[in-house]
C-alpha cells in the first residue's frame, strides 16, 4: 500500500519562500516515513480484531519501504522492506485483503474437517504426518471427497469419519482492510508529521 502525498506537498511548496521550499523535500521524506510507522503499528493492532489468530509470523510480516528526498511515497504492507515488493512468503495474506480464488501450491489444499488445529486455527505438516502414522487414519477418496479418513466402530457397525479433505482450490472473500487502515492513518497523521519535521528542517537551515 503506498503512501503518497504529493499534491498536498506541491500546493505547499507554492506558499512558502524559496529558502522554506529547498527543506520541502527533506521534511515530506520524514514526515511519510513517519505516517508510514503509525501505518504499521495500527495495520498490527487491527491484524487480530479482523482476522482469526494470525501467528506472530503474520504480524512481524507488516514492513515499511522508507521515503527519500528523490521519490516521495512510503509503502507499508506485507512487501520486502527494500524494493516495495510483495513478499512470497507471505503472499497468503493477499487473499485475507484482496479476496480471490488460491490454488495448491502441490498436491492439495489441506482443509481441516474433523481434527484439532493450533492455537492459531492451522494446520501443520506435522500434524497431518501424525494422523497418517496412525494406523487408524488412512488416504482415500469416499464418495468423491479427498481427504485422510479414519475408520470408525467395530467389526459390527464399520464406519469412516473424514479428518482433512484435499481440496484443488479455495474460495476466499476479502476480510483485511489494509488500504483502509492506511489511507485513514496518513489522514489524520501526515499534516501534524509534516508541519513537525518541517518547522525543525527550518530551525536548522544555513
Amino acid at each position: 500500500m503506498e503512501i503518497s502525498v504529493k499534491a498536498d506537498i506541491a500546493k505547499a511548496t507554492k506558499e512558502l519562500y524559496r529558502m522554506e521550499r529547498k527543506q520541502i523535500p527533506f521534511a515530506a521524506s520524514q514526515a511519510l516515513n513517519d505516517t508510514a510507522w503509525d501505518a504499521r503499528r495500527a495495520v498490527q493492532i487491527q491484524l487480530p480484531r479482523k482476522l482469526d489468530r494470525p501467528t506472530p509470523w503474520t504480524i512481524r510480516g507488516v514492513r515499511v519501504k522508507k521515503s527519500n528526498k528523490r521519490k516521495l511515497a512510503a509503502y507499508v504492507g506485507f512487501i520486502n522492506s527494500t524494493t516495495g515488493m510483495p513478499d512470497p512468503s507471505r503472499s497468503y495474506m493477499k487473499y485475507q485483503i484482496h479476496g480471490g480464488t488460491r490454488f495448491p501450491y502441490s498436491r492439495a489444499i489441506k482443509m481441516p474437517v474433523n481434527v484439532k488445529r493450533n492455537k492459531f486455527g492451522n494446520l501443520t505438516r506435522k500434524k497431518v504426518n501424525q494422523l497418517l502414522a496412525n494406523k487408524k487414519n488412512f488416504q482415500a477418496t469416499i464418495k468423491g471427497i479427498p481427504g485422510i479418513w479414519q475408520r470408525t466402530g467395530g467389526r459390527r457397525n464399520p464406519g469412516v469419519k473424514l479428518l482433512i479433505a484435499w481440496e484443488d482450490k479455495a474460495q476466499y472473500r476479502p476480510r483485511f482492510p489494509l488500504r483502509k487502515i492506511v489511507t485513514g492513518v496518513t489522514a489524520s497523521k501526515f499534516h501534524r508529521h509534516f508541519n513537525r519535521r518541517l518547522a525543525a528542517a527550518l530551525r536548522t537551515a544555513r
